[in-house]
């Protein structure tokens, strides 16, 4: 018993007398960027380098019809991606475009930076303009995967594939075209399932680029990366799929749940041709948020907040700025910031993340009121079949008399009756302008 308190009063001594360990600063190389012409209204830009296993650089993303800077921001945050992709949508046909990608890291950035691209001169467009929407299913983004394995990818095009429509690459190797589809899934009117099986032993230990290109039948691209960890070890291919499958990915989920994946498929082109997979916003374990919602969710251009979403929020509304944890604060919380679809959201008209959106549209109300889960978040309307007081409280109250207005048709005031979509109740003539006004 002496000689073992000697032994840890020496090892004690040792430990104190060390000097600290600094660890060595995680620069960005820059490799290059390219540019994608989509479709006649969208460019895909794509931003290749090395380092930064920190996390704590990003890329921004600027376009102009001239080689004059700065131009329109169209990604202002994108991080914690190997590579780095921006979808810049909306765009003049036949127009010229210029792209400029900027690399920032506190650690430094070596390479070309800022680099300068174009110009991309867009088509005319045709009968189809929209390029296709591809979704991984496996792996996840940043997933562990080794050995040989095998990548899903579901892909839908409106107006059909190409013959050879799919194409792959991981880092900046030569693209390959092997790829099948899997009968044994159904995500509906010109959508299949693409797989193919990589060998992962060619790669060096650490993060790699895997990159899908996906044709249709009128020429327009669409262009999906995702992050991968590639780790060969041991006697059997590395993984982190725990008990279902070896490579952690969406399949986990979509092989249960007949519930379809939040993207451009489902809720329009809008804003490009884009798409999230369950793990997205998801995990299985060691989450406090309900619905197994992530602690922190990777967005398309705006880093990775925190979310909160507890029971309290199932009320709806905006959260208010709070502790997550108990003890820890999102970095950059506001009242409108840590919503799980709130995070994202950093375009569109309602609920950006910063004070120019309109916050006041529904803020009492659960956004999955009206954007279901089962339509892939899509408006519940698009779809038809629906009731339209529910979701249009305002317009609905003005018509059935509980706000008041200058002048109105006046119905009843029964949900799901009066507002019915199948307008059972209601007896319409024609023109309107022959029914007495009332009081």
């Amino acid at each position: 018993m002496i000689e073992r308190h000697r032994l840890t009063s020496l090892f004690l001594a040792l430990v104190l007398c060390l000097p600290m360990v600094v660890f060595a600063d995680d620069p960005t190389v820059v490799i290059s960027s390219d540019v994608l012409i989509s479709s006649c209204t969208q460019l895909t830009a794509t931003a290749q380098y090395t380092g930064d296993d920190n996390r704590d650089g990003f890329t921004s993303i600027e376009y102009n019809t001239a080689d004059v800077w700065p131009g329109t921001v169209a990604c202002s945050g994108i991080t914690d991606r190997q590579p780095r992709q921006c979808l810049i949508p909306g765009l003049m046909p036949g127009q010229s475009y210029w792209v400029r990608v900027t690399f920032e890291d506190p650690d430094g950035v070596s390479g070309p930076n800022p680099e300068v691209l174009g110009p991309f001169t867009l088509g005319t467009c045709g009968a189809d303009a929209v390029a296709p929407t591809a979704t991984f299913i496996v792996p996840k983004e940043r997933a562990t995967i080794g050995g040989i394995d095998r990548i899903k990818v579901q892909v839908w095009d409106e107006g059909g594939l190409a013959a050879t429509p799919l194409s792959w690459w991981i880092d900046q190797n030569v693209p390959s075209t092997i790829a099948a589809v899997n009968p044994n899934y159904d995500c509906g009117t010109n959508c299949s399932v693409w797989e193919f099986d990589v060998d992962l032993t060619v790669f060096a230990r650490g993060i790699h680029g895997l990159t899908v290109e996906v044709t249709d039948a009128a020429g327009n691209f669409a262009r999906a990366v995702r992050t991968i960890s590639v780790r060969n070890s041991g006697a059997k291919p590395a993984g982190d799929g725990l008990l279902l499958r070896r490579t952690l990915g969406s399949q986990q989920c979509m092989d249960c749940h007949n519930l379809p994946a939040h993207s451009s498929q489902y809720t329009g082109t809008t804003y490009g041709n884009w798409s999230t997979d369950c793990l997205d916003c998801h995990r299985a374990h060691y989450t406090l948020n309900l619905y197994l919602i992530e602690v922190r969710v990777l967005t398309p251009a705006d880093g990775r907040p925190y979310i909160t979403f507890w029971e309290d929020d199932l009320a709806g509304g905006t959260n208010p700025i709070r502790s997550y944890l108990g003890n820890r604060s999102p970095p950059d919380n506001s009242p409108w910031h840590d919503g799980i679809c709130e995070v994202c959201h950093t375009r569109t008209k309602y609920h950006r993340n910063n004070e120019s959106g309109d916050h006041s549209h529904y803020e009492n109300r659960r956004c999955v009121n009206c954007h279901i889960h089962s339509q892939g978040f899509a408006a519940a309307e698009s779809q038809g079949g629906a009731n339209c007081g529910g979701c249009h409280p305002t317009i609905w109250e003005g018509m059935n008399g509980t706000t008041a207005k200058t002048s109105r048709h006046s119905i009843g005031s029964l949900l799901g009756v009066n507002d019915s979509f199948t307008d059972t109740s209601a007896s319409w003539t024609s023109p309107l302008n022959d029914i007495a006004p009332t009081d």
